[in-house]
């Protein structure tokens, strides 16, 4: 391996997913935290024969910590670029995967899973909004778009299971559970800033940035 490129805790801070770049295909270990063993690797490779991209640029546990998304950053043949691998990690089995990005190969930046529904995902990058269902060993696009597509930064499910999404232009988006746009919060830094990192708590969310 070649480095660290993305890290994801469970719900229950029980399991860690560390993600390391490999010329061979990335790779994610998950390992026990309470007992600092290793649980399982999961590789680009098992999930797609011949996959060449080394490295995953997101990784992320469903709310009932049965699977995981890992993303794909650029491959160096092309054939690969950004490809989703949903999983199901205790078996490293791959349920379902998906080249989640455009005709122009925009960077993904992002991926979730719905924290009331594990079928349902999101994924966001630069100009890339989506919401995909995992179904029958497949993706399915859910038909769902913000008012304009712009570089999209970061985004965190808050606690009434709305989505919140940080835009380059220092918009906050708020959508709702299925992905509909409700508004621009009022609260948003506006331009020249922007959220570049979301947590959100019981109450509401931090923000930081520029």
């Amino acid at each position: 391996a070649e480095g660290i490129t993305c890290l994801a805790v469970n719900s229950t801070k029980r399991f860690l997913a560390v993600a390391e770049k490999c010329s061979e295909g990335a790779i994610v270990t998950v390992f026990d935290l309470v007992t600092g063993k290793k649980k399982k690797t999961l590789s680009t490779t098992v999930a797609l024969q011949d996959c060449d991209a080394p490295e995953f640029v997101c990784v992320a546990f469903s709310a009932d910590n049965k699977y995981l998304l890992t993303q794909t950053g650029a491959s160096k043949s092309g054939k690969h670029d950004w490809t989703l691998i949903y999983w199901q990690w205790d078996k490293a089995r791959p349920l379902a995967t998906m080249t989640v990005s455009n005709e122009k190969s925009a960077s993904i930046y992002e991926c979730s899973f719905n924290p009331t529904d594990s079928t349902m995902v999101c994924v966001i990058g630069d100009g890339i909004f989506k919401f995909l269902q995992a179904k029958d060993g497949s993706f399915k696009t859910l038909p769902v778009a913000p008012a304009k597509l712009q570089s999209f930064l970061t985004h965190a499910w808050l606690s009434d299971d709305k989505l919140l999404v940080c835009c380059e232009n220092g918009d906050l988006m708020l959508f709702d559970n299925a992905g509909e746009f409700i508004a621009v919060l009022q609260s948003s830094p506006g331009e020249p800033r922007s959220a570049t990192c979301v947590l959100s708590f019981s109450k509401g969310f931090i923000t930081g940035g520029d």
